[in-house]
C-alpha cells in the first residue's frame, strides 16, 4: 500500500508565494513590470484567501512570526 501526503491549504499559499517572487524575477527587466507582476499575483492570492478566511488568518500569523524579531 503506498501512503500518500496531503497538503495542506498553507503549504499552497506558501508554494503561491515563493512562485510569484520567482515569475516577478524572471519574467521581467524593468522594475515597473515586476510590480506590475507582483500586482497581479497578490490579487490573485487575495482571491484565494478571501474563500478561505481561515487560510488568511493562518497567512497573517505566519507573516507575524517572521517579521517579529
Amino acid at each position: 500500500m503506498v501512503k500518500t501526503r496531503r497538503v495542506s491549504d498553507i503549504q499552497v499559499c506558501l508554494l503561491l508565494l515563493f512562485l510569484i517572487g520567482l515569475s516577478a524575477f524572471f519574467l521581467s527587466k524593468k522594475r515597473g513590470e515586476i510590480e506590475e507582476v507582483l500586482e497581479k499575483e497578490m490579487h490573485a492570492l487575495k482571491e484565494v484567501m478571501d474563500k478561505n478566511p481561515f487560510l488568511e488568518q493562518r497567512m497573517k500569523s505566519i507573516m507575524r512570526k517572521k517579521v517579529s524579531p
